[in-house]
């Protein structure tokens, strides 16, 4: 089966709901940070008190570094007209 490279209006669609969904999730878990860091005390006994933070902080940035890495993919696709290698791997070129 033959692959063929999407059509930029299609690489374009599929990178903006790419950068909406890591937006999506950046919030919910800058969100889910905020709550857990607005919560000191806690009440919960050592190390779960800290634990929820730090756990809560990992997701936070690992979701920002997702958020950073869609936008960068889009913004050089908008600038170069170059997809991601990714998107386009092992596929054949429309003619």
């Amino acid at each position: 089966m033959i692959s063929i490279v999407p059509t930029k209006e299609e690489l374009s669609r599929i990178l903006r709901a790419e950068v909406t969904a890591a937006r999506i999730a950046y919030e919910s878990a800058h969100t889910a940070f905020q709550a857990s860091a607005a919560d000191i005390p806690s009440h919960l006994p050592f190390p779960d008190s800290t634990d929820r933070i730090i756990n809560a902080g990992k997701v936070y940035r690992s979701r920002m570094d997702a958020y950073h890495r869609a936008l960068r993919e889009f913004n050089n696709f908008v600038l170069t007209g170059e997809a991601p290698g990714r998107l386009t791997a092992g596929m054949e070129k429309r003619e």
